[in-house]
């Protein structure tokens, strides 16, 4: 063999000890950084809503999963990552379990909801809903099922206090 045209690794003591201690900084560096970012984003709209209207049980009934959830803020918006579930006390929306962190689920109370829009289209079809509330502005799109299946809750006659 000419040397130099082959290459082989013989790792002793602590080369193997150093590569090793090096893979799990970088994955270490990589969570730290996924955690960072996941923080940042949650505080630009998640936070607020989380605050005021957590509800950390998830209701019975069917889930639907939202395709765009944005906030106000252009920066804070979600694609494919929030289920949301109509109930009759509103609509509870949490995120999947990848992005859990510092996003508690909420309830957004009816309310709340100032309109929900049925498009059609094959590309743009679905439920457009819009909320506003002292924590902040949402739009989310969901399914085009998803609009029957809220006003079901939200035109349900509530019974009146006294």
């Amino acid at each position: 063999m000419t040397p130099g045209l082959s290459f082989t690794l013989h790792l002793e003591g602590w080369e193997a000890w150093g590569i090793g201690l090096v893979f799990l900084a970088g994955i270490a560096c990589f969570i730290g950084m996924w955690l960072a970012v996941t923080f940042l984003i949650s505080r630009l709209g998640w936070a607020g809503f989380a605050k005021r209207y957590r509800s950390l049980e998830r209701p019975p009934g069917e889930s639907f999963h939202a395709t765009h959830l944005g906030f106000r803020l252009f920066l804070a918006g979600y694609r494919n990552a929030v289920k949301v579930v109509p109930t009759e006390a509103g609509l509870h929306v949490r995120i999947i379990f990848l992005f859990r962190a510092f996003h508690d689920p909420f309830l957004i109370p009816w309310s709340s909801v100032r309109r929900i829009e049925q498009r059609s289209g094959r590309f743009l079809g679905g439920s457009i809903v819009e909320v506003e509330d002292p924590a902040g502005t949402i739009r989310l799109m969901l399914p085009q099922a998803f609009a029957a299946r809220a006003a079901e809750f939200r035109d349900a006659p509530r019974p009146v206090a006294g």
